[in-house]
Order: structure tokens, then sequence, then C-alpha cells
């Protein structure tokens, strides 16, 4: 069946209402749908603009039907949405226009939160100061390219000079000291290299690496002394003092593939929040270990460590997520630790 535009505002509504892949899946697993012919990672919208597309092939809109019928069935979120359920007569009377441009439809009623222009489109607002992209930038300039002798990783630099990085990264001394951070590896507002500045890890002046301590062997970080006193030019970024929680927007400034410094700002969703790790869907690639995960205040809520098919450490299923570990644990240890 082709695609209209009451399956054109569907794929608006739906993401507000069933945000999360797991709460898309359960309606859409109760409707009978076959999760392998569709794929559900990325934002929101993309993948409920990837089950709406599976559910128009079957034959007389039955699996579009019955999937309204789930969402606004009494226990779901879509029960008392009056928009959902015109849409399911429509559907079920087959009255609706597909070449309409129009985004008022059949018997929809003409609801005044449909007639404003101006409205937030989820359930948090995306609207942040101007002053924010400002602020990046400035905390930017404490993120680092790390050259190790097996390849390159992504660091930052915390207070006392000290870089945080994964221990997949730097594993012990031997390799720092055989190791450089690069500062500003990036390019300039004119597409230009901008100038780098190399330095030397010191860790006879301080170094400690989550395998030291059987503790903390499953947290996947390294904190290294490097030399001179780079906080003076390039600043130091702070952990976060607040839990970051499911939903939450975060950033991630990183080297990805080992390039020039770059940002995911892009589907920056929390998905899930466990005592060891977050996960989200904002984009990485090999070389984006060790990079810092920063909530809308520029605070540093956890270090990136890995991606791909991972367990969700609040349902025990494996998705495919990016991860990494939580800021607050690392926080508690690196202060109690007393490197300097």
């Amino acid at each position: 069946m082709d695609w209209n535009d009451n399956l054109t505002i569907l794929n608006y509504r739906l993401p507000r209402l069933y945000r999360s892949e797991n709460t898309a899946l359960r309606v859409a697993n109760m409707a009978q749908f076959n999760s392998m012919l569709f794929n559900t990672s990325g934002a929101p919208i993309d993948m409920w603009f990837n089950i709406l597309d599976y559910a128009r092939k079957g034959p007389n809109w039955k699996l579009v039907i019955d999937l309204l019928e789930i969402i606004t069935s009494s226990n779901e979120l879509g029960a008392e949405d009056e928009v959902l359920c015109s849409i399911l007569e429509n559907f079920k009377r087959n009255q609706f226009s597909v070449t309409s441009p129009k985004l008022t439809i059949g018997s929809v009623p003409p609801l005044e939160e449909e007639k404003r222009l101006e409205k937030l489109m989820g359930n948090k607002s995306t609207l942040l100061p101007i002053n924010f992209l400002e602020r990046g930038i400035h905390r930017a300039r404490a993120v680092v390219r790390i050259l190790t002798p097996k390849g390159i990783g992504t660091g930052f630099l915390i207070d006392q000079n000290f870089i945080v990085t994964n221990n997949h990264v730097i594993r012990n001394r031997e390799e720092a000291l055989k190791s450089k951070v690069e500062f500003n590896y990036q390019e300039t507002v004119e597409n230009l290299h901008a100038p780098v500045e190399e330095i030397s890890f010191n860790p006879d002046a301080g170094f400690y690496t989550s395998t030291d301590h059987h503790k903390t062997e499953d947290l996947d970080f390294t904190v290294v002394k490097i030399k001179d006193n780079p906080n003076i030019k390039y600043g130091a970024l702070s952990f976060s003092n607040k839990p970051v929680n499911k939903e939450d927007f975060v950033n991630i400034i990183q080297h990805p593939a080992g390039g020039f410094k770059q940002i995911a700002l892009y589907h920056n969703v929390v998905t899930s929040v466990g005592d060891r790790v977050i996960q989200y869907l904002t984009d990485t690639l090999p070389g984006s270990s060790g990079s810092p995960v920063f909530n809308s205040s520029w605070e540093v809520v956890a270090i990136h460590h890995a991606g791909g098919k991972l367990l969700d450490p609040e349902s025990n299923q494996y998705v495919f997520r990016n991860e990494g570990i939580n800021g607050l644990r690392l926080k508690e240890i690196i202060d109690a630790l007393q490197l300097t």
C-alpha cells in the first residue's frame, strides 16, 4: 500500500509516545510484527519510519490497523489520543488521500494542539541558549588525541594536568611512557590545520589504571599525569555531580578514526543507565575510545569506551548501542585516588 498523509502524521506522533527501542518493539511485537524485517536502531523518528514502512506493506492496511488498535487500547499511551483514534478509523474505512500534501486528514478533529505553528516536537525540549555552542568550543580545548605504539585514541584533560582515557587505550605505565597527547588536532574555521601542540606523559608523577585493582578492573579507565602545565592554556574538564537519566541528551567530542576533532550532536539520546555504564545513540568510531560524554551543561557524565551489540544494563537484552563508563563511578574513584 502507498505511503500517505496518515502515515506521515503517525511517523511524527508515535516517537513522542514510544521513544525507546524497547517500548516500540513491545507494541510492534504485540501486533505480531516480524521485527527481523525492520531496523529499530537510530533516532526515534527513523525507527518509527522503518516500522510504519514495514506495516504499510501488509494487505489492506491490516498491520497498521493492528498496531493502532494496540496503541489506542486502554492500557497504552495512545488510549486518549483523539488524533490516533481518528487515524485508526480512517484506515478501517480506507478513507484518506494518498497524494494530498495537507496535514489535516479525513475526520481528524482540528485540535488546537495540532493547529499551532510552533511547538515542542518531543517529550523534552531541544532548545538551548546560544552560549551552549561557545561553551562547547571552550570545553573542546581540553579534548586530546592520544598516540600510542598500538594505535590512536581520545582522552581529556582534568585538574592537576591529568589525562583521562580508557584502559584499552593506555594499559600500563610502560605504554604511557611511549605515548603522547596532541592538543588542537583539528581544523580552523577556514578549514585549515590548527597548530598542534604535542606533550608527553609523565606516569612517574601520577598514574592509575582500572586493572590495578580488582574493584575497578571492569571500569576501563586510565588516569595519567602529563608534562608541563597545559591546564593554564587548555583548562580542565570536570565530572558532573548529578546522575544522567534515560532520555537525557549527551554530546561527545572525539577523534573518530583517529582524525580531526569532531563533535556528535545528532541522535544523542541516553537509552539506558546502569551503575557501571550508560548507553546512548550518539555516533562514534574506532579512535573515539576515551572521549568525554557531556551533558547539556558540558559536564562529563561518562567516558566512551565501546559500541555495537551490547548488553542493556536495564533489560539484560542485547542491543545495538554505544556505551560509556558512568562518570559518577569514575569521579568517586578518581577523587579518592588523590593522585597529586
